[in-house]
């Protein structure tokens, strides 16, 4: 599963976007190539990523995470 979001990362993360919103956009795939692309995400200093996750491995490094409480 997660075919359609593979290739809409890969726009993502090839394109010439300045900025890139991710709302869980790796939920439906393997935490294995989850962690490979959020590394790829880390990589690369030429974008601006936002990153929403449940997903705690995905933001533990990240520079500014925010946390909400439950409400």
């Amino acid at each position: 599963g997660g075919e359609a979001q593979r290739i809409m990362i890969a726009r993502a993360l090839y394109g010439r976007y300045r900025a890139v919103i991710f709302d869980e956009a790796t939920s439906a795939l393997t935490a294995n190539v989850d962690r490979k692309i959020h590394e790829r995400f880390k990589e690369n200093k030429n974008q601006f990523f936002l990153t929403v996750s449940h997903r705690p491995e995905n933001i533990e490094d990240l520079f500014i995470k925010i946390e909400m409480d439950k409400i």
